[in-house]
């Protein structure tokens, strides 16, 4: 697809500071329906006629009539709404063949959302048949006019319908590009060195959204093949300084990750991630309700704006890049020499991610993965970006359900399609969540603990280890069990492969899983960065607050580090009963709130305590607590107000709790 790439650091700030009409000159819409993909469902294109020469032999391009009185209201570089009659009339067509029936795409009419907030376009036959949706076409001003990015180009059940294949509804097919041409927008370009250094402020981006799962590839027989899925983000620029924002082979941009997990049997587990996404370009639009007050030409991502990357484009192989290349503590990559340097190393780009079967580099699962009844499914986005000083916010996940429907897989969010929970995945699950700093120069590792009594005098203890941005990696896991009977040990990862799982060691005071040394193999089953690995056993006690240690593998600064833990083992004179506990070891009632809440929260042993409110943007909103605490149960409230006695606005929040045991965050909703 087409898409604008910026070759040097020039930025671009607006000089026009008002409303003004500018009349649509001309219209053109860009499909592109890879061959690939629609081999998945059983289609061709055939009878193509087009009024604009052939992009791609995937691209197919129709030039528009515009309407008469088809008018878009631009303020600075922003479309503010579209005027009344936005119905766009096609020349040109073709048809999607299948098996079961046909598909005409000829004489259609494309239905524009005059405010820019409703991005589904509806694409209608003459027969007045709602075929196809152009699902989050993002609008943006430019000099030239007006483009609408990163579409989706979706199967309505009407289109399923006339194919003969009912079951194919809400399928992905591609993705679509929509440009309106006006007149000139006077631009002022200025240097990078005439901005705020980013370096020099308060540096977040936030995953503002998180949706659009699709199936973009299959690849061998059902059910014994894999799936190659993609999803939507939008970033949002909640700090006070910009975002540099470039395309490979530059280093400044930031990196999305996609992961996959199944929740099933009180087990969440890890089914699939992809290669890391490099970004390239970034809108300027307000998804995020943060103002956006100033727009970018693309190379940098503006204060308070947004910027989506569609699942298609989020799938695209030409920027997708080992995930081993980037540091996922510092957010930095080198491009020299990377993946898309090739061969040889010249420090120019060289690979584009082609020669690739369907489902290579994006989210790869295994169709035996995505087929068990009954259980939970759920994907993850996360930003990785250089200086980011609010990271807890970068992270967030979504339900979703998956349906074989004979020839690929279905995709469909339950609910409202833009709702998601901030946060990593493995944050959600369990009894006992706790995170913990690998080393003075790394990352950080998340544990969640389920704790299920069998009902025959044992219990299941369920520990989900989370790589969350530990750089080094991880390569061992070890809880204390002193006195307690240990049966059915095991241990899963992400790949499935027998031949590299940890080494479990049962002892007398432990139960440990490990897999080699670094300096003893190179390449061995290390745990890396969005990451999870799950160990469970049976224990004849129901445990108590310690600690468990977490082994990191390549060399550098510790080799080790300790986080909280429920461990089975008699209960000692210092450890904390589970009942005491609650969840996380943290508890907020009332949550939601209106007047006050309380927090309470435990500490394994006296020492230094901090509680702090967050905002979305990750900036510090109250101080509740930052003293000294005795060993257990402490609690402070809130009483809905900032730091300097006003009353917050209604909301998600985040509680960050500090001990001498760790850090824990907990969300909490406001309402007023």
């Amino acid at each position: 697809m087409r898409r604008a790439l910026a070759a040097a650091m020039l930025l671009s700030l607006p000089s026009l500071a008002f409303a003004a009409d500018r009349p649509v000159l001309d219209a053109r819409l860009s499909l592109q329906l890879p061959s690939d993909v629609l081999a998945l469902h059983g289609l061709s294109v055939e009878g193509v006629r087009q009024a604009l020469p052939r992009e791609t032999p995937d691209v197919f391009a129709f030039r528009a009539a515009t309407p008469a009185g088809l008018v878009a209201e631009t303020n600075a570089t922003r479309l503010e709404r579209l005027g009344s009659g936005a119905v766009l009339n096609l020349e040109g067509g073709l048809a999607l063949l299948g098996e079961r029936g046909a598909l005409a795409l000829d004489g259609l009419q494309i239905v524009v959302p005059g405010a820019p907030e409703e991005r589904t376009m509806q694409v209608r036959t003459v027969d007045g048949d709602w075929v196809l949706e152009l699902r989050d076409l993002i609008p943006a001003a430019h000099e030239d006019g007006i483009h609408y990015r990163t579409g989706e180009v979706i199967l309505t059940e009407a289109g399923a319908r006339q194919l003969g294949r009912p079951e194919f509804a809400g399928a992905w097919l591609g993705g679509a590009e929509l440009d309106l041409s006006t007149p000139h927008l006077a631009i002022e370009t200025r240097s990078l060195e005439e901005l705020p250094d980013p370096r020099g402020g308060f540096l977040d981006v936030v995953l503002g959204q998180l949706y659009g799962l699709v199936a973009q590839g299959h690849i061998g027989t059902y059910p014994n093949g894999t799936a190659g899925l993609s999803a939507a983000t939008t970033s949002c620029n909640g700090g006070d300084v910009i975002v540099p924002w470039n395309a490979p082979m530059q280093e400044t941009h930031p990196f999305i990750a996609l992961a996959m997990f199944r929740l099933e049997n009180g087990r969440l587990e890890q089914i699939g991630r992809n290669w890391m996404k490099h970004g390239f370009f970034a809108l300027s639009n307000n998804q995020c309700d943060f103002g956006c007050p100033a727009p970018s030409n693309g190379t940098y991502l503006a204060i308070g704006c947004s910027d989506t990357y569609s699942a298609g484009n989020n799938g695209d192989r030409m920027y997708l890049g080992p995930r081993e290349e980037i540091d996922p503590y510092l957010g930095v990559w080198e491009a020299c020499g990377s993946y898309f340097d090739g061969t040889p190393a010249d420090c120019n780009r060289s690979n584009f991610g082609s020669g690739l079967n369907s489902v290579a580099h994006r989210i790869e699962v295994l169709d035996s993965d995505l087929n068990h009844s009954g259980a939970q499914y759920c994907y993850e986005g996360a930003y990785f970006v250089a200086n980011d000083q609010a990271v807890a916010n970068n992270i967030g996940w979504r339900n979703v359900t998956a349906t074989w429907t004979g020839s690929s897989w279905n995709i469909s969010d339950p609910g409202n399609q833009y709702a998601f929970q901030t946060g990593a995945r493995v944050g959600a699950f369990g009894s006992f969540r706790t995170s913990a700093t690998a080393a003075a120069d790394d990352g950080i590792g998340m544990l969640s603990i389920s704790i299920t009594d069998n009902g025959d005098g044992t219990w299941h203890y369920e520990y989900a280890l989370y790589n969350r941005t530990v750089s080094r990696g991880l390569r061992s896991f070890e809880v204390g069990v002193s006195g307690a009977t240990i049966t059915n040990v095991e241990f899963r990862d992400i790949d499935q492969d027998p031949g590299n799982d940890w080494t479990a060691t049962v002892t007398p005071g432990s139960v440990a899983w490990a897999t080699d040394e670094y300096s003893i193999d190179p390449a061995a089953n290390s745990m890396e960065y969005q990451m999870l690995y799950n160990f469970r056993f049976d224990a004849d006690t129901p445990g108590a607050l310690r600690t468990a240690d977490v082994g990191i593998y390549r060399p550098g600064i510790g080799t080790s580090f300790a986080i909280n833990a429920i461990t089975p083992g008699p209960m000692g004179a210092t450890d904390a009963p589970v009942a005491a506990l609650g969840e996380t070891g943290v508890s907020i009632e009332p949550n939601p709130f209106a007047s006050s809440t309380r927090l309470s929260f435990s500490s394994r042993r006296e020492g230094p305590a901090r509680v702090t409110v967050l905002d979305v943007r990750g900036r510090a909103v109250r101080t509740l607590l930052d003293a000294a605490v005795p060993a257990g149960r402490s609690e402070v409230q809130w009483d809905g107000r900032d730091d300097a006695g006003e009353a917050v606005a209604t909301g998600v929040y985040f509680v960050r709790v500090e001990t001498v045991d760790g850090e824990t965050t907990r969300k909490v909703t406001h309402l007023r």
